[in-house]
């Protein structure tokens, strides 16, 4: 039986990873990555290198984010907080992350 993820304290423990820690990057620049693909819901690797350049601030924060959710490693490929598709090579955020961070941080409000 696989234990239920409760979305919103992954959300909060994302939003005190990142402004808890001296990061590389600033705290504003990872927060607007992470704050950009919960709106989109999903977005291409071009569509964020665009709008979040360099290619390395959207790593390091989508790795700072898989960190506080699922610990050291991987994001798992069931229920993991986002997943990939090829052709182009798009990133797709879980539901249940999306609604969690949009509330968080009162994207919708």
């Amino acid at each position: 039986m696989t234990k239920e993820i409760v979305w919103a304290d992954k959300a909060a423990n994302v939003f005190s990873r990142i402004n808890e820690r001296k990061l590389v990057y600033s705290i504003k620049n990872m927060l607007s990555v992470i704050d950009d693909l919960a709106m989109k819901g999903s977005a291409t690797r071009e569509e964020l290198i665009k709008k979040h350049a360099p290619y390395d601030l959207i790593q390091t924060t989508l790795g700072h984010v898989t960190t506080a959710i699922h610990g050291p490693g991987s994001v798992p490929i069931v229920d993991g907080w986002y997943r990939t598709t090829e052709s182009p090579y798009t990133y797709h955020v879980h539901p249940g992350f999306v609604a969690a961070w949009k509330a968080k941080r009162d994207l919708d409000g």
